[in-house]
């Protein structure tokens, strides 16, 4: 019982669906997380998967370069509240470590916790803010040869997003404010992959036959054409270089970097919270409720 409520809860906070819709979703799917995913989705219950995680934990997303953009940090950093998490002293805190992963080049947590001035900085500002603190995550890019690095920060720290290009730091921000905007999940449609295609289209075809129950009197050609056309809607809307500019939306990414002559080869979005359930003191009990 006690690996079937924590699979609930996982369930539950990446795809947003009840807790008896998960609970029965994986009872039918041999408690797999993964195919209870995609039975709530045939079902109609789960949203799209790369949207879903309940955004709840507080704190600030951050990134910083070194001074020729071949380097750089993006970090999460969580508190208990919103109020702390707009204080100055929690800002330093969060500031002051991504500095000094950029500088010791650290890739892990555990490198970061072990370091003196970081312990000093974390221990003096839990006590001056009263609060848990968490560093939850973090990445060290280093740019490949003839790349640099861009990044954006978006509402204060709420998101950010580090981005690696061979174009300028300007049009590096430009495309981050898109990421940041529309969280896609690849950079160019061959990035999908047959998988991912073969899974959507399973889905779609689940979901079509579901809502019309006529679908199979189509003539097989006619089939496809409909289940293709849903599943390249569904994938082409998680693809940057589809996407339409934020500041001028009649081009769209591709446009921009195809006459800019300009390749994105990387980049990673932070969103506070992400995928992290709030009043996680009380939520067992309420899974264990609903789990009997």
């Amino acid at each position: 019982m006690a690996k079937l409520i924590e699979l609930i809860k996982e369930l539950n906070v990446r795809t947003g669906a009840g807790l008896m819709d998960c609970k029965k979703a994986l009872l039918e799917n041999e408690e797999n997380i993964e195919k209870a995913i995609t039975w709530l989705r045939e079902k109609g219950i789960a949203k799209q998967a790369k949207k879903e995680g309940r955004i709840a934990a507080e704190g600030l997303t951050y990134a910083v370069l070194s001074k020729d953009n071949s380097t750089g940090v993006i970090i999460e950093f969580n508190s208990e509240t919103d109020f702390v998490a707009k204080s100055d002293p929690f800002k330093n805190l969060v500031t002051k470590t991504a500095e000094i992963i950029l500088t010791k080049k650290y890739t892990t947590v555990e490198q970061v916790q072990k370091d003196a001035t970081y312990t000093e900085l974390y221990n003096d500002s839990c006590m001056k803010l009263g609060e848990k603190l968490s560093l939850r995550r973090f990445e060290f890019v280093k740019a490949a040869k003839g790349n640099s690095l861009s990044f954006y920060i978006h509402m204060q720290g709420k998101i950010s997003v580090l981005i690696e290009s061979n174009g300028s730091f300007d049009l590096g921000k430009e495309i981050a404010m898109n990421i940041a905007a529309n969280n896609p999940t690849y950079i160019s449609k061959d990035q999908i992959s047959a998988e991912a295609i073969a899974k959507e289209t399973e889905v779609q075809k689940a979901l079509t036959l579901e809502q019309d129950k006529k679908f199979n009197e189509k003539k097989p050609e006619v089939q496809e054409k409909i289940i293709s056309g849903k599943v390249n809607k569904i994938l082409f809307e998680q693809v940057l270089t589809e996407e339409a500019l934020i500041k001028t939306p009649e081009k769209t990414v591709g446009q921009l970097l195809s006459e800019t002559k300009v390749t994105i080869s990387k980049f990673i979005r932070y969103q506070v919270g992400e995928g992290l359930a709030k009043r996680e003191e009380n939520f067992a009990d309420e899974v264990m409720a609903q789990a009997k």
